[in-house]
């Protein structure tokens, strides 16, 4: 088929073009190469390219598909239930199941006292009508104050201090923790099996599961 356009070239022209341009770079790069010869055949080695990267493929999904019908016939592993701290049991207080500490993940939270919800001077304050110019000055949420009387302004209100399991900012350890870090004192330390029989067994082993990993 033929063409009345001057730029057309027939494909056979067109793909001696790019052979003989191929030599001209093989010349110039690698001459002697076993792998590179004057007669390679670009389209060819495409075409067998191609071919070999189906033919991996093939056995890939062959590959996958043998091992999805092995572990199909696999047994579902059993795996133990969790039992919760202390059985379950709750406290009257605030306090958690594990260390006994004041925190506000308890379900007691409800009967301590809240704070109120901002006032809308500190909203405005926190909020949009702020100007932001560095990291210090920038925008929060407003923190949770007493409710005191409405006569005092709101910057004025104590802010409710957070308990020890959300008090992120951890204070400065001062030089007798330091020393505890560092140093074993018998008296004030237990070893692995004493903290063992005091959490028990049980705990332990969820906390540190053997074989499983």
């Amino acid at each position: 088929m033929f063409s009345q356009s001057r730029s057309w070239i027939a494909p056979q022209v067109e793909e001696a073009r790019n052979k003989q341009r191929l030599n001209d770079r093989r010349k110039r790069l690698c001459p002697q190469s076993p792998f590179w010869t004057a007669d390679f055949d670009l389209r060819k080695h495409m075409k067998e390219w191609r071919a070999s990267l189906e033919r991996i493929k093939r056995r890939q999904e062959v590959s996958r598909a043998r091992e999805i019908r092995a572990q199909s016939n696999l047994d579902i592993p059993t795996v133990p239930a969790i039992k919760p701290a202390l059985q379950g049991k709750l406290f009257d207080t605030n306090h958690s199941a594990v260390l006994a500490l004041p925190t506000v993940f308890t379900h007691s939270l409800g009967r301590r006292r809240l704070a109120p919800w901002p006032s809308r001077e500190e909203m405005k304050y926190e909020g949009d009508d702020r100007v932001s110019t560095d990291r210090l000055h920038g925008r929060f949420l407003p923190a949770p104050r007493v409710d005191d009387d409405e006569t005092v302004p709101w910057m004025h209100r104590a802010i409710i201090a957070q308990e020890a399991l959300e008090n992120f900012h951890y204070p400065y350890p001062c030089e007798v923790e330091i020393f505890l870090r560092m140093h074993w004192v018998p008296d004030l330390e237990i070893t692995d099996l004493e903290g063992r029989n005091m959490l028990g067994r049980e705990l332990m082993d969820l906390l540190d599961p053997k074989e499983v990993y």
